[in-house]
């Protein structure tokens, strides 16, 4: 019985992590941004998220360039709060990093940050991810 009931819980992740997968996010960002070692470029970005157990595999995508990042997160946050898929960066004397990805499930995901000197000037920028249309 517990393992048919383990089996059933498994099976219903993996149905829901591989629907959420398949539906394409978009964001526009607005400025030029850092994750990990890569600098990109402003603009249209797609996301695409791997299995989120127990490490996340990002992948961004600029919309113009076709150009892919993959970028690696730490183990998945919970929240329940805002349900709105989005990213969320932390900017320092106006060169911004991305800080968090947070899906429409509630997951977010936090990446490594650099260290702002003190008395830097450090703000927190969002930029939501719509579902991508045919236009898109």
């Amino acid at each position: 019985m517990k393992k048919a009931m383990f089996l059933a819980v498994a099976g219903a992740i993996l149905m829901a992590g591989g629907a959420y997968a398949q539906q394409r996010l978009i964001a526009d960002v607005p400025f030029g941004f850092t994750t990990g070692n890569h600098e990109l470029a402003a603009g249209n970005y797609e996301l695409k998220m791997g299995d989120p157990l127990p490490r996340a595999h990002l992948q961004l995508i600029n919309s113009a360039t076709h150009k892919a990042i993959f970028i690696r997160a730490a183990s998945p946050e919970y929240t329940y709060g805002e349900a709105r898929p989005r990213l969320v960066f932390r900017c320092v004397d106006g060169r911004c990093a991305l800080a968090q990805v947070w899906s429409a499930s509630e997951t977010g995901y936090r990446f490594a940050l650099p260290k702002a000197r003190e008395g830097a000037n450090v703000r927190m920028a969002t930029v939501y991810l719509h579902r991508a249309t045919n236009a898109d």
